[in-house]
This record gives structure tokens, C-alpha cells and sequence, in this order.
């Protein structure tokens, strides 16, 4: 007796999603998803209320970072291969000039294994608690922890075969 056909349903994507990985004061650093067979990738910003300019129409990465944005403002990005239609627009703010004391070192990993992974960082003096976010691949900025005491995080259940990405910042 023959059995009935199992359906899978997959889309694969011509245009590239995209996500702010690392924002300050005046740069950006946005990464988006390869497209196979694409020759070179385009990029643009469109801060709040203006315009969509080219920050690159020839990347051959799938990483840039974009330099002598303005403090405190909101922007949209997006990407996509040469001749492509664009992703879905990123949203992501510069923050505010000045009083931010400088960058802390980004977190380090310390441990990945089947389970989850733990990340770490410098202590930063006088500071009483940490603000640790994280993101996948396949998601948005999450909260891990907005009142974190100590120097180091662990983030459990986390979806295999995804790249996992953390940020911290002095709460």
C-alpha cells in the first residue's frame, strides 16, 4: 500500500534580513544574512524623518560598520543582494553624546557547551549593576538580566545552529 507524500514547506529568501549588532554615540555596526550566489550587497540608512542614502553598494561581506552618524537619533537600515529586492528594515538609536564614560570591553565567552552559554566580562569601577542583552540570528535584542551584580551571565535553551550574540552596559 503506498503511503501518502510528507510535505515540507521551506521559503528561501532572495533578500537578507539585517540586525544593529553594535550602536554608540555616532557608529553603527550591522550584520544581515548571506543570499546564496549574491555577488555583493548593498546597504542604507534612513535616519528619523529623512531620507534612504547608500552607505555602500558594493560590501562583498555581510558585516559593515557606518561612522559619523549623529548622537541620539533613530534610524532604519536595510540590505540586500545586487539586483535584489531589500529585507526588512532594522530599527535601531544612537545613543546620547557625551557622559557615557567610554565603552566597556565586550563580553567575553567562557563556556558553550550542549546546554547554553556563559559570557563574561570586565568589572567596570563603581558600577553597581549590569543591563545584559542577547540576540540570535533569528531574533531581536532580549533581556537577559537589567540587574545583574556580578561579571558573568549563563543563557540556557538556546537554539542550535544559530549564531548567539551578547552586549552589556553599567545599569
Amino acid at each position: 500500500r503506498r503511503q501518502r507524500w510528507s510535505v515540507q514547506s521551506l521559503t528561501v529568501r532572495s533578500m537578507p534580513w539585517i540586525v544593529a549588532h553594535d550602536v554608540d554615540e555616532t557608529s553603527v555596526t550591522l550584520a544581515w544574512g548571506a543570499v546564496p550566489g549574491a555577488q555583493a550587497y548593498e546597504v542604507q540608512l534612513q535616519p528619523d524623518g529623512g531620507e534612504w542614502a547608500v552607505v555602500s553598494d558594493k560590501l562583498q561581506s555581510t558585516m559593515v560598520r557606518k561612522k559619523n552618524l549623529t548622537p541620539a537619533t533613530k534610524y532604519l537600515a536595510r540590505a540586500r543582494a545586487s539586483g535584489g529586492e531589500f529585507g526588512d528594515a532594522q530599527a535601531f538609536e544612537t545613543l546620547p553624546d557625551g557622559g557615557g564614560g567610554g565603552r566597556m570591553d565586550p563580553p567575553a565567552v567562557v563556556l558553550a557547551d550542549g546546554e547554553g552559554i556563559t559570557v563574561s566580562w570586565k568589572a567596570v569601577e563603581q558600577a553597581e549593576t549590569y543591563e545584559v542583552h542577547w540576540r540570535s540570528d533569528a531574533s531581536e535584542w532580549q533581556v537577559a538580566s537589567s540587574t545583574l551584580k556580578g561579571t558573568a551571565v549563563r543563557k540556557k535553551n538556546l537554539a542550535v545552529g544559530l549564531n548567539h550574540y551578547f552586549r552589556v552596559r553599567v545599569s
